[in-house]
């Protein structure tokens, strides 16, 4: 499952930014840089080294995710039988291995798969060293625990975390444990915890400016953060780090990789059932199991129960501590994956737990002894329908998008200075993906029809190009009247036409780059997805009106903006923009100023900030009368 369509899934933004700004950038960069903490160190190596030893795709770039997610079944499967038995060894490895939100996680090249995988293994050689006494194992928990920081910068804290775990386990190894510490016992896991980040300080001192002035206070997003936690309450500040850490472990409201809470979204058959993975009745299923778990293992196991519930709390104590030392330090809840460990264990332990919980009740009520195996089988098979039923449908998604097929095509027949452009549908994907794949600048619509960007190129706009327009999930009707109003040469289709079909073509028939856009914009106004998308168009139209001093055009483009603009803030807010704008280009164009045949114009460009232009005007001499 984890290799299954590895190269055809979408990129997204971090994924783009990890690829692009460090692997593609060279083995300095990887081991220098950190630019907005994008940089995952040990994703980036292995990703450098295996896309540079043959031909470089999205399946070399990936694939040690993909050998880290399975280790990371493995190490959570012995766990489970070393701590609970046969049993939840096996519901973990059910758990896990078709686990909607593992399974994605082992499909990018980022380190949040590291993060679960060598924290599972760094508990499991930690448990080996503490029952042995052995220092390969102690070695090993060594080596994992360095991997797991320079992976990502938080596996300080799953580090941190498994170092208290396994200071409490030293002390319970006693016959008779008693309040009386004795420190010698703690000996090995002290040297191994100082080496572990030792040798992770030293591996990070090349990029340490860089890492530790976005992780501390020096970020952009430090400003807005600090809004953001004042005006939370206490319960929503203790409450905030917890929901964003463990929603994604049941894909509740999570839209990154698919958005199936739009009605315009069509991946396949089973949309309606995959959605209630990613809605409440997902989220507050998975979050049942791991509270049931906790119940379960506290009325069997008290001690281990202990573990490994501190296990799933101490991290947000300690992201705690860490907000309250530094106020606005970057922090996301996918930075604490980690604790997928624990969530996942006390999860595979919940249903059987509750099956026996019936069945020792049957002295009370017989009845319980048959329904206690049967209510656990069909909660844990409900668990296992949610998942498959979002696999599907994220497996169907890949296969018919054919992001590969697409960016192929067009990086085989564009030009120099053609353009690519995302048409429809803001914030999915496309831009990401096809930036990845295609080695170039892609662009989406809303954010390259802007005032700034137009002037910015308005050189390269004025020059011969084609504009190639990426549409994706084109409804049947639009890929209808794609396929009626283009010529064939110029427009492709793919996907089931039932479902999923992607579309582009290209807008060549103009001599420069400017007028292609405006024809693109033009017919994707006619076969707008929506409203909004009308709308978008449309203000983009008046907005290269303005900037080439077309202010009729301009005017015509506004007015059928105005017809089609949504009721909403940012609609009204971009009308008033262009309104703004027209109104001040009409004074410049219809008021001109009389100068006299003296005068010189001077023209001065500030680069992308400003253009100044100013009249020389030479003094005359006036005569008698």
């Amino acid at each position: 499952l984890r290799l299954f369509q590895l190269n055809n899934i979408i990129v997204e933004k971090a994924e783009m930014t990890n690829i692009v700004w460090f692997i593609r950038d060279g083995l300095i960069a990887v081991l220098t840089e950190n630019k907005a903490l994008n940089n995952h160190p040990l994703n980036s190596i292995l990703g450098y080294f295996t896309s540079n030893l043959g031909y470089e795709s999205l399946f070399t770039l990936r694939w040690h995710s993909v050998v880290i997610g399975v280790l990371a079944i493995a190490a959570a499967m012995r766990i489970a039988r070393d701590w609970f038995g046969r049993r939840a060894e096996l519901v973990t490895g059910l758990l896990i291995t078709f686990s909607a939100y593992h399974i994605p996680l082992s499909q990018r090249a980022r380190s949040y798969v590291s993060l679960v995988g060598f924290t599972l293994l760094g508990f499991h050689l930690g448990y080996r060293a503490v029952q042995t006494g052995q220092k390969r194992y102690w070695l090993g928990f060594v080596l994992v625990g360095v991997l797991n920081i320079y992976a990502h910068l938080y596996g300080i804290i799953a580090v941190g975390v498994l170092g208290i775990l396994m200071a409490v386990l030293l002390w319970q190894k006693e016959t008779a444990p008693s309040l009386q510490i004795k420190l010698g016992q703690f000996w090995p896991l002290a040297v191994s915890l100082s080496l572990t980040y030792l040798l992770a300080l030293g591996l990070y001192l090349p990029m340490w400016h860089d890492t530790a002035s976005v992780a501390g206070q020096n970020n952009i997003f430090r400003q807005s953060d600090l809004r953001h936690a004042a005006q939370r309450s206490l319960w929503e500040q203790i409450s905030y780090p917890v929901y964003e850490t463990i929603r994604p472990f049941s894909l509740a409201q999570d839209d990154t990789r698919l958005r199936l809470d739009d009605p315009t979204f069509e991946y396949g058959p089973l949309d309606n059932i995959a959605i209630l993975a990613e809605n409440r009745v997902g989220f507050y299923f998975a979050l049942f199991t791991c509270l049931m778990g906790i119940i379960t293992a506290w009325q069997k196991l008290r001690t281990r129960s202990l573990i490994i519930i501190a296990w799933l709390i101490l991290p947000f104590v300690m992201q705690g501590i860490g907000s309250m030392v530094l106020p606005g330090a970057y922090f996301r809840g996918r930075f604490l994956a980690f604790v997928y460990a624990p969530y996942l264990l006390l999860s595979a332990i919940a249903w059987p737990g509750l099956a026996e919980m019936l069945s020792s009740q049957s002295k009370f009520s017989p009845q319980l002894r048959r329904i206690g195996p049967t209510v656990a089988f069909a909660g844990l098979a409900f668990l296992l329908f949610l998942n498959l039923s979002w696999l599907y449908t994220y497996y169907t998604a890949a296969i018919q998008e054919h992001w590969p097929d697409i960016s192929a095509f067009i990086n085989q027949n564009r030009l120099p200075n053609d353009l690519i452009i995302c048409g429809q549908r803001p914030q999915t994907a496309c831009v990401f993906d096809m930036a990845t794949r295609t080695h170039t600048t892609v662009e989406e619509l809303e954010d390259f029809i802007t005032f700034e960007k137009l002037r910015a190129t308005r050189t390269t706009l004025e020059q011969p190009g084609r504009v190639w327009v990426v549409l994706p999930h084109l409804t049947p009707k639009q890929a209808a009247a794609l396929q009626e109003q283009l010529p064939t040469g110029h427009r492709w289709l793919t996907g089931n036409p039932d479902y999923v079909q992607m579309g582009w073509w290209l807008s060549d028939t103009r001599p420069t780059l400017a007028d292609n856009l405006i024809t693109a914009l033009k017919f994707n106004a006619t076969l707008s997805l929506n409203q909004e998308e009308r709308f978008r168009n449309e203000i983009g139209l008046a907005k290269i009106y303005l900037i080439r001093q077309q202010l009729s055009d301009a005017e015509a483009a506004l007015q059928a903006a105005r017809q089609s603009a949504p009721h909403t803030p940012a609609a009204q807010t971009a009308l008033a923009g262009v309104e703004e704008q027209l109104a001040y280009s009409r004074g410049i164009v219809q008021t001109p100023i009389p100068l006299p045949p003296s005068a010189v114009q001077i023209k001065r460009n500030y680069g992308d900030l400003a253009r100044l232009t100013a009249y020389e005007i030479t003094p005359t001499r006036l005569g008698p009368g």
